[in-house]
């Protein structure tokens, strides 16, 4: 059974061994997990389509209606850096809960 690199749209790295016939994987098992643990807090059950909230039609009337029909990205995780200094008041007061 062959091993298989997937890289998620949010940057993360993953293995698999599967067979040649498997289909393609659509779940990275790192954002999956997320999203199941959000759900989990917010006493929501699991539902996969929230992966692929991008390929729904409904109609969008927000000013980011081009932005919601985006999958997942990872281009801006670390942008708050540029900010840091400014921000450490509240870091410091959050304590914990900032990590």
């Amino acid at each position: 059974m062959p091993t298989y690199e997937y890289r998620c749209t949010n940057g993360h790295q993953y293995e698999t061994r599967e067979g040649f016939d498997a289909p393609a994987r659509q779940e990275c098992p790192t954002c999956g997990a997320q999203a199941k643990r959000i759900l989990s807090h917010c006493d929501l059950p699991w539902d996969p389509s929230v992966l692929s909230f991008h390929q729904n039609e409904r109609s969008v009337r927000t000013a980011s209606g081009l932005q919601v029909r985006q999958p997942l990205y990872a281009s801006s995780v670390a942008r708050w850096r540029r900010y840091e200094s400014h921000l450490a008041p509240l870091l410091r007061e959050l304590g914990p809960l900032a990590q």
